[in-house]
């Protein structure tokens, strides 16, 4: 085989070092403050009893399609936020997950009371979809 530079081999690509597009940077912008208003809308909200605990989901999690864990007595389910239909289109199109998650749509000028409604809304379809499924409650 003759000897060819680095730049025409496939296996060999350069890193992309651009940086950013300003769309790449409002959209996670907007997706950050939309996970954080649906912290502020469950803290000191009284939930059900079957919830244990919830929490935002870590960067690795993010990147798989989960921002927002419940742990319920049935075990974890998760929430994915998003800003518009059609971002909620995107994600179902990827496909079934291996994991329990539903999609809540955040529009700007929602209340804090209506965003925790959806989410424990959500939470309660999923919990419900794994009771069928034949999860029973654990003890606490």
């Amino acid at each position: 085989m003759a000897y060819r530079p680095p730049w025409m081999l496939k296996e060999q690509k350069r890193p992309n070092n651009r940086k950013k597009s300003r769309y790449e940077r409002h959209s996670h912008e907007v997706g950050c403050c939309k996970e954080s208003l649906a912290m502020k809308a469950l803290h000191g909200r009284p939930l059900p009893s079957w919830i244990r605990s919830y929490a935002r989901c870590g960067q690795v999690d993010d990147m798989d399609g989960k921002d927002l864990c419940i742990v319920t007595d049935l075990g974890d389910i998760f929430i994915q936020i998003k800003s518009s239909e059609e971002g909620r289109e995107k994600y179902l199109k990827k496909g079934k997950r291996d994991y329990p998650v539903e999609v809540v749509i955040i529009r700007q000028g929602f209340s804090l009371d209506l965003i925790g409604r959806l989410i424990l809304h959500a939470a309660g379809r999923l919990r419900a979809a794994l009771y069928r499924q034949g999860a029973r409650p654990k003890s606490a």
